[in-house]
């Protein structure tokens, strides 16, 4: 929901820590309706099937809220980000926020894999489809809010805290 981000200085993981636990004590879990598979762009992800207000709204607020933890981009960053080809308004949450794919530009997804050629991204779609049918053929609940670590830009993301949402 919130993208990956270096601590600002002067913050602390500790601090983040904290105001997530308290982040998700004041947000109430949801259900998105279903999920697809889908080709985004190469990479093949899971979707929501239609527009899910509380999960745009989580994911402003994760933006909005986390944001006084997030480091500046340098122009490294920006320029790098730019090089993608964004729209002005794009360009304008790049600046504001870090990142140019948040608030109206946000769409959620679930990353299944990098970007894919054909064939092989037909074949690896059908293996999928069947291993990721049961998560497509009924709502799902967004019970928690996870923080991840990722020590350097080349290496994995793991979990930090899992928090549970109220009434999750």
């Amino acid at each position: 929901m919130k993208p990956p981000f270096a601590l600002a200085p002067g913050r602390t993981v500790e601090e983040l820590l904290e105001a997530a636990a308290a982040f998700a004590r004041r947000r109430p879990s949801f259900a998105i309706d279903r999920l697809e598979l889908l080709v985004i762009s190469g990479f093949i992800a899971l979707v929501p099937q239609a527009k899910t207000p509380a999960l745009d709204a989580l994911a402003a607020d994760c933006v909005r809220d986390f944001d006084r933890f997030r480091a500046p981009a340098d122009a490294g960053e920006l320029a790098r980000r730019r090089a993608a080809g964004l729209t002005p308004r794009q360009d304008e949450l790049l600046v504001e926020w870090g990142y140019p794919y948040v608030m109206e530009e946000f769409r959620f997804h679930l990353t299944l894999t990098g970007r894919l050629a054909e064939p092989l991204r037909g074949t690896i779609l059908g293996a999928l489809q069947p291993l990721t049918a049961p998560l497509c053929a009924a709502p799902v609940v967004v019970r928690d809010i996870v923080i991840f670590r990722q020590p350097d830009r080349t290496a994995a993301f793991s979990v930090l805290a899992r928090y549970p949402l109220a009434g999750g």
